[in-house]
């Protein structure tokens, strides 16, 4: 397994409320220092993370980004079936998503540097994707370097992120995933609006369901509109994260997994994918989206079941 010595850290930041939080867990980990890209749009970010692993040249570039919490465990594990595995690109693990509810890929990645050179002629302009890093992978995949796609648990995505961020990515999301926001989570967020951050969200969801303005993967898209519907209802925003460790993390995500709202979330959703008047895209983009959520939902449910024999 590739040592800390052997891998260059990077993480992508547009000024996300838990930056800091995620730079003091990945100290707690491995007590290195991390190299922070700060640009737009989302495709100039790429660009820069990748070639600072490039002038590093060392082994490995693992990427994350600012509204990911890390898990110590999930990261080391990530590390070492990368290491397993040279003919790999990238490898990525899974992330406990808030507004999706339950695991998805997103927000960190871990590449193989000396195939970036290569990788930087797939980054797509801003305007032509709105998935420039899942384009870059996929069009690496076809030249024969391939990604490597883990269940392992990374870390917390988006959670205690502060308003505006919630708003934003609720709006960008109606675009890039709106066969799930208007058929799956419309109802999840409206049960949870006890939660603020779900009633931003819907906001956001709303704005970008109604909204004719074309979106990119740049947050300068979004200013306007924000600054207009935060004025009008004069939400007080969240103060700064504080004090936010690694322990936190394993605390929240094993709170999560044994919590009533998400053993439904995922009764819902395998429910979902057994809906007959599902079309075949839209079931296609559910599996891919939650692959090994599917295969996890089974073995959750067995052990639930186990526990319930057991403890009667």
């Amino acid at each position: 397994m590739q040592t800390v010595n052997d891998i260059t850290f990077v993480l992508r930041s547009s000024g996300e409320r838990t930056e800091v939080a995620c730079l003091n867990i990945l100290d707690e980990i491995f007590g290195v220092d991390v190299q922070v890209i700060r640009a737009v749009p989302f495709s100039e970010a790429l660009r820069q993370s990748l070639i600072a692993g490039v002038e590093k040249g060392k082994t490995l570039t693992f990427i994350i980004d600012a509204d990911v919490l890390p898990s110590k465990e999930g990261v080391l594990q990530l590390l070492e079936y990368m290491s397993a595995r040279p003919h790999l690109f990238e490898a990525q693990g899974e992330v406990m998503d808030k507004f999706f509810l339950v695991p998805r890929a997103a927000g960190v990645h871990l590449y193989r540097t000396a195939f970036i050179p290569e990788a930087l002629r797939f980054i797509p302009e801003s305007t032509a994707s709105l998935r420039p890093e899942t384009s870059m992978i996929k069009a690496m995949e076809k030249a024969g370097k391939p990604q490597g796609q883990t269940s392992i648990l990374v870390g917390l995505h988006d959670f205690e992120q502060d308003y505006e961020k919630i708003f934003r990515t609720a709006w960008f999301h109606s675009r890039k995933h709106h066969y799930l926001y208007r058929k799956y989570f419309l109802d999840e967020w409206r049960k949870r609006s006890y939660d603020t951050d779900y009633k931003i969200a819907l906001a956001g969801l709303s704005q970008g369901l109604v909204s004719r303005k074309q979106v990119y993967a740049d947050i300068s898209c979004f200013s306007s509109e924000i600054s207009t519907f935060f004025q009008a209802y004069n939400f007080e925003q969240k103060k700064p994260l504080v004090g936010y460790s690694g322990k936190d993390v394993t605390e929240m995500l094993e709170s999560l997994f044994h919590s009533a709202h998400y053993i439904k979330t995922v009764r819902r959703h395998s429910q979902l994918l057994k809906r007959k008047e599902l079309s075949k895209s839209f079931r296609y983009k559910l599996l891919r989206n939650f692959s090994s959520l599917h295969c996890y939902a089974v073995s959750r449910f067995m052990q639930l079941k186990l526990k319930v024999r057991h403890t009667v």
